[in-house]
């Protein structure tokens, strides 16, 4: 029998023998010898239509081979749910081991990427369409095949785990927090990559957004520059004003040299009209650089004379870094300073004097604008005030002559004015849904003169607006004899999209008209009857950003543009009841005749009723019953007085 005094003596040692051996057993596990990264991802690639071209590099940063086998690769579910990682894996083949060193790309589509870059990836996803028959594929496990990497705001994740699901590395961007270590890192734009520069754990200390993707380049290796955060100013380059460049320009090794590279033009394409020139960006700050000119001469022998439009002379510029260790980078990629480069960033220059909103609005045969993306300067006369149908941002519409153009700005400050002003705006020219606009974060309003001359609206019927609509867009109209295409009883603004839809119609036609919900119109009721309507014409084509030939829409600026048919009246000028203070001929002009005793009653006519008299509490059938003529009076007194004469 054990002694029960031993008993405690006895737990305690199992106790610190249990301990001290977890610690030798602890002592002995190797710490994790990893040395495979994620080391850069294009989630967004340049222009629309490339999400198939997304990819992911995987680097084995090490000397010696590196077992993958079984590994898997999986992103973040977007939409409502985006904190959520997908059930999907893309899974690498159980024999696949890296070399030292070696960096491989994984795309969506082989194809796809291989448009953009010029080369193919080492592998893509098993569901890519067409699929390459080069490109070896990954197989999709546990899901829909889905992979998608987002570049909304929130952002996207992709996470590397082994053969077992213990997560070995892992990249997050966006504005969410995911289950991913450390903090995300920047949302990349459009065209630019996450790339590494670091092995902290955390994303928003490893990777930084590079506007220049590098696939196959790996992590420590010399990598180019990063040029970034590229802004040219103005966006509206006018003649007579000064033209700059900035950037942000990063490298772990060092910035040798930053320059931006600068030749003109007398198109947004084709060639230019000489050799790009050179010249060295000047640095205040660390790695911000900046190169500032005259427009009209930015270098020697670079110049040219005042354009009479503004789509005759333009300005191209590209910008070149190259690091200490002689690795050079250009923005856009591999642009060179041949005259015939077609990789470049351009502004047309605009005169020293607005254009005409016809100018602005020119066109080719098919509708479609003919200077999309060009900066303009115009005036014209406001048909409505900066905030009509809007409240929350900058909505309005110029017209010069016969032509019409919308204004649209958000985030923005613009001076107040009102219907009929002179106004200048300066932006760049879009179409959005079909509505040609002048719009941009730049976009500048200026007011010339202050006026309260109206607008004249164009009179015109719906089949006459539908069958000219490019040539009334953004105009003041005028339809009159409409009717709605089905009962609408008060005006309301409460629909989608902050305004509701309404079908009016005038007998050649039909039209949509816009209430938005701002305007003082909503809440009134609609007329009873036929009225007429004025507004600017609108467009939201359901052909997509660029239809022309749907979604022409009326918007009204107010309740004074429902106009109600008036009433006709009698006609004021006609002569009053010659008894009624009719003046007696030959008396004096100031005096009127007098009023019939009210006591008199003249007899009655064989087989009439007698006339009612003063003590009858009815109403006289007219007011004639009520005086005798003055012509009666006389006859009566003059036959009385031959009668006693006689007598």
């Amino acid at each position: 029998m054990t002694d029960p005094m031993k008993r405690p003596i006895f737990s305690i040692l199992s106790i610190l023998f249990t301990v001290l051996a977890a610690q030798v057993a602890e002592a002995d596990v190797p710490v994790s010898t990893n040395t495979v990264y994620i080391t850069e991802v294009q989630s967004n690639p340049r222009g629309s239509g490339t999400d198939d071209a997304e990819w992911i590099e995987i680097h084995n940063t090490s000397t010696t081979g590196a077992s993958i086998g079984g590994w898997q690769i999986q992103d973040y579910v977007g939409g409502s749910d985006p904190a959520r990682i997908s059930t999907t894996s893309w899974v690498f083949s159980s024999t696949l081991t890296l070399s030292g060193g070696e960096v491989i790309v994984v795309a969506k589509s082989a194809t796809a990427f291989e448009n953009i870059f010029g080369y193919l990836p080492s592998f893509e996803l098993a569901s890519a369409s067409p699929n390459s028959t080069i490109t070896p594929d990954l197989t999709s496990v546990n899901g829909s095949s889905v992979f998608a990497l987002s570049n909304s705001s929130t952002g996207d994740a992709v996470v590397l785990k082994d053969a077992t699901g213990t997560v070995m590395d892992a990249v997050e961007w966006g504005t969410l927090n995911r289950d991913v270590p450390g903090l995300p890192a920047g949302r990349p734009g459009d065209g630019d990559s996450l790339l590494r520069v670091a092995l902290t754990g955390t994303s928003n200390a490893d990777f930084i957004v590079a506007t220049t993707p590098a696939p196959f380049i790996g992590y420590g290796a010399n990598v180019p520059p990063i040029i970034r955060d590229i802004e040219i100013r103005p966006s509206v380059a006018t003649f007579g004003s000064d033209f700059g460049v900035t950037a942000t320009v990063t490298d772990m090794e060092g910035i040798a040299e930053a320059s931006v590279y600068l030749t003109t033009a007398t198109s947004s394409s084709g060639p230019a009209l000489m050799p790009y020139q050179q010249i060295s960006m000047t640095s205040t700050v660390a790695n911000a650089y900046y190169f500032r000119g005259p427009l009209d001469n930015l270098a020697s022998g670079l110049g040219f004379n005042e354009p009479q439009t503004f789509h005759e002379q333009y300005v191209r510029v590209f910008l070149y870094a190259e690091d200490v260790a002689l690795a050079i980078s250009t923005v856009p990629a591999e642009a060179s300073e041949l005259a015939e480069n077609e990789n470049y960033i351009w502004r047309n220059v605009v005169p020293a004097a607005p254009v005409t909103v016809e100018m602005a609005r020119q066109q080719n045969t098919a509708g479609e604008m003919l200077y999309r993306n060009h900066a303009v300067w115009i005036k014209g006369r406001a048909t409505s005030s900066p905030s009509t149908f809007r409240n929350d941002r900058i909505n309005f519409t110029l017209q010069d002559g016969q032509s019409g153009i919308a204004v649209y700005a958000t985030d923005i400050s613009v001076p107040a004015f009102s219907e009929g002003d002179q106004i200048a705006v300066k932006g760049v020219l879009d179409q959005y849904y079909g509505l040609t606009q002048v719009s941009g974060r730049s976009l500048s309003v200026e007011v010339i003169e202050e006026s309260n001359e109206k607008i004249e609206p164009a009179r015109v019927t719906i089949s006459e607006l539908l069958a000219n609509a490019e040539e009334y867009e953004s105009r003041l109209i005028l339809i009159e004899e409409v009717d709605f295409e089905s009962p609408v009883s008060v005006w309301a603004g409460d629909g989608p999209g902050d305004g509701s839809n309404y079908v009016i119609t005038d007998g050649t036609g039909n039209l949509s008209v816009r209430v938005w919900k701002d305007i003082d119109l909503v809440g009134t009721n609609t007329p009873s009857k036929k009225f007429a309507i004025r507004g600017v014409l609108s467009q939201r084509s359901t052909d997509g950003p660029n239809g022309l030939s749907a979604g022409y829409q009326l918007w009204p600026r107010g309740a004074d543009d429902i106009i109600l048919a008036t009433v006709p009246q009698p006609d004021a000028g006609m002569p009053e009841d010659p008894d009624s203070g009719a003046t007696t001929p030959g008396a004096d002009a100031g005096t009127t005749t007098a009023e019939p005793d009210a006591g008199f009653q003249e007899a009655p006519r064989p087989g009439e009723p007698p006339v009612a008299s003063d003590d009858c509490s009815c109403a006289l059938s007219s007011p004639t019953q009520t005086k005798t003529p003055l012509f009666g009076i006389m006859l009566v007194v003059a036959v009385l007085w031959a009668r006693r004469r006689k007598i």
